[in-house]
């Protein structure tokens, strides 16, 4: 496997979240499409970069952490 897609993103990041969170994850931080992956018929998933992805999961969890912070002060 060359690449995450979204769903598999959905499986492997903890903390998780949900695959519409990483779709706009995606879309906000420009993250660009690695490939795609055929799954016999309909329509190929895009795949990401699974290093790429864990980054920017890193980024909004922190930023979520940072935020609940701020809110309990």
């Amino acid at each position: 496997m060359d690449g995450w897609t979204i769903e598999d993103a959905v499986a492997n990041l903890h903390p998780p979240m949900t695959a519409d969170e990483i779709r706009m994850m995606v879309v906000m931080l420009g993250i660009p499409r690695a490939g795609l992956r055929r799954h016999g018929r309909g329509r190929p998933a895009a795949t990401y970069d699974p290093t790429t992805l864990q980054h920017a999961h890193a980024l909004v969890i922190r930023g979520r952490v940072d935020l609940a912070l701020i809110s309990a002060a």
